[in-house]
């Protein structure tokens, strides 16, 4: 215990010294603007930001894709369609992109989405389908611009925060807000001075679940009422927490090594204790360690994967190297009866049914797609889906 203890007063030192060092050479005597401020080369990672609550380009989804209207489909990292799903279950495709787009949320018949180059909207009923820019960013090529790294529309309003490089400063960090009607970043306003990377919305797209800052146990999560303003207090030491459409929190308290894993139930307003003092190996955060479907807890306990439901542990899977690669990294939903299996230096393999190990998903498991030409298209997943 005391080595670990001097293991964490030793990446405190040095993170401490890397925000002083950065500090001086800042000069915050100029006014900032959202489209002109500029931040310094710096790629090093802070240890205590959650690897999946600073959102992918292409992050997969974490829902039952019945609760979906638009999502993103891709072809090897190269080809991105938007696609609609239908009123008899099925799905079409909107149109193509070059760049890796995800999904704000629509309005008025509009779809709203942000990519590499800003925020833009789709016309659904228009007959020629396009990309129409509403704010782009002043450079986009330029890594030490501010770009959006999540959004949500609800009604007319744009609900946003941005990436920087190194991490943000305590006003570029927070959460921030857009009517439709305006035409520049810097017509946005402020609402949450002090949000760090993870926020989304709740079930009922009536409140904001953020989290306050970031230290190496964890923090604080909160939920606002977009209605009044008023901020409730939910959860405390989350390292790493993921919300879902019915309105449970999974998440992950302790440190970068060692921690426990807990589900938050939004009825009773408690949290479970799922999983207690777990090596997880994963920087600590949920990815490819634990998720939550259909009322059950999935979780990777050393070789396994473990599903879990109130007290109730049954092993779906257990890792042996005829499966392939060094180790058995992890896993990850690919849809709701479908588990990617992550392995090390291997090929991922796929768990049909919690029973069945393939080496592709079967094209019944799959997405299929119309395609604009007509053609039907396989997809083994969808990717930033509202």
């Amino acid at each position: 215990m005391m080595k670990r203890k001097h293991n964490y007063l030793s990446i405190l030192f040095l993170i401490v010294l890397v925000v002083l060092l950065v500090g001086c050479s800042q000069d915050a005597t100029e006014p900032v603007s959202l489209e002109l401020v500029e931040f310094q080369a710096e790629n090093s990672e802070e240890i205590d930001v959650p690897a999946e609550a600073i959102p992918e380009e292409d992050e997969d989804i974490f829902e039952p894709e019945d609760v979906f209207k638009y999502a993103i489909v891709k072809e090897d990292d190269t080809e991105y369609y938007i696609i609609q799903k239908m009123g008899d279950g099925s799905w079409k495709e909107i149109m193509q992109t070059d760049s890796p787009p995800r999904l704000a949320g629509s309005y008025d018949n509009k779809l709203y989405i942000y990519d590499h180059y800003g925020f833009a909207y789709i016309e659904l009923n228009d007959t020629n389908i396009s990309r129409t820019p509403w704010l782009d960013y002043q450079d986009p090529d330029d890594i030490f611009k501010a770009k959006a790294s999540n959004a949500v529309l609800i009604g007319d309003i744009m609900y946003f925060s941005y990436d920087t490089y190194p991490p943000a400063t305590e006003m570029e960090k927070g959460l921030r807000v857009l009517k439709l009607s305006d035409t520049s970043f810097d017509d946005s306003e402020p609402l949450i001075p002090n949000v760090a990377y993870s926020w989304t919305t709740d079930k009922n797209g009536k409140s904001l679940i953020y989290s306050e800052g970031h230290d190496v146990y964890g923090s604080e999560v909160y939920q606002y009422d977009l209605s009044n303003g008023e901020t409730t207090f939910l959860i405390e030491n989350a390292k790493s927490f993921r919300t879902y459409k019915d309105g449970h929190i999974l998440y992950i308290t302790g440190n970068i090594l060692f921690g426990e894993l807990y589900l938050y139930d939004p009825d009773t307003k408690t949290s479970q204790l799922i999983l207690a003092e777990s090596d997880y190996s994963h920087s600590g955060t949920l990815y490819a360690f634990a998720d939550y479907r259909n009322g059950d807890v999935y979780y990777k306990d050393e070789d396994n994967i473990v599903k879990y439901n109130n007290g109730a542990r049954d092993v779906i899977y257990t890792y042996d190297p005829s499966h392939g690669g060094s180790d058995f990294y992890g896993f990850d939903f690919v849809r709701n009866d479908t588990i990617e299996l992550i392995m090390q230096s291997a090929p991922n393999k796929y768990l049909i049914d919690e029973t069945e190990m393939v080496d592709v998903v079967p094209e019944d498991r799959g997405i299929s797609v119309k395609m604009a030409d007509g053609t039907m298209r396989f997809f083994d997943r969808l990717f930033s889906a509202i």
